[in-house]
């Protein structure tokens, strides 16, 4: 599908979705990257009410995401993809509700790329790619960003700030605030790398205590993409 090599065991292609069941039994979450043009074989007919709720713009991806949200969670749990359904939550997450499994998904779009997460917990994912500086939207971000990413060449500034937004976006979702909260409220690490096994960091934000496992991968297709998993572990009041 692209040019990707030595992908984390977090992040899968579309094209093999029974490796990305495999990993989810085993981990408890997975991510799965998908281009609307190569979408992978064998995957269930639209139900009525995704058509139904398509959007004009953004239809293809709208209906080929829940396809292989279905079709995943069939090849999970060895129920047919038709027994499933998808519904919206407060936040702009979502749930994914069957005969013998509730789940929680993400969605990410851009570029005609989809990331599709998958967990038995609350999880928020997210693709960003690298903008210029015109792009950037300066006034969303908090000071000490804006300082981080002023501080860099114009050349390394724009895959920076895709990288930092992607963790925003991921927090955000999976703590079912994106429709909430502005991107400015969220705090997240700045320029420590995330590494393979990720790390774990506290949010706080009404004086409740959120605890964040996060991942993160650079692609080397589209165009030095970030892609970032944030997984909720536990809240405390």
């Amino acid at each position: 599908m692209m040019s990707n090599s030595g992908f984390p065991r977090w992040l899968t292609d579309a094209d093999d979705l029974p490796e990305a069941a495999r990993r989810f039994r085993e981990d408890g979450y997975i991510a799965v990257l998908l281009h609307e043009d190569c979408p992978p074989a064998g995957l269930p007919p639209f139900l009525p009410q995704e058509e139904a709720l398509a959007p004009r713009i953004g239809r293809r991806g709208f209906l080929l995401r829940r396809q292989v949200a279905r079709q995943l969670a069939e090849a999970i749990t060895g129920a047919a993809a038709a027994t499933f359904t998808i519904d919206s939550e407060p936040g702009g997450s979502s749930r994914l509700s069957g005969p013998s499994v509730a789940l929680y998904l993400s969605y990410s779009t851009r570029d005609r790329y989809s990331l599709i997460g998958f967990s038995s917990r609350p999880i928020g994912v997210d693709i960003e790619l690298p903008v210029t500086d015109e792009h950037i939207p300066w006034n969303m971000l908090r000071q000490e960003e804006r300082a981080y990413l002023a501080a860099l060449s114009p050349s390394a500034r724009g895959s920076a700030f895709a990288r930092l937004w992607s963790r925003k976006e991921a927090l955000l979702k999976a703590l079912k605030l994106g429709f909430f909260i502005s991107p400015e409220v969220a705090r997240v690490p700045l320029n420590n790398p995330i590494k393979d096994s990720g790390f774990i960091y506290n949010f706080i934000e009404n004086n409740v205590t959120s605890t964040i496992e996060a991942r993160e991968f650079q692609l080397n297709g589209p165009k030095g993409s970030w892609v970032a998993l944030a997984l909720l572990s536990g809240q405390a009041g």
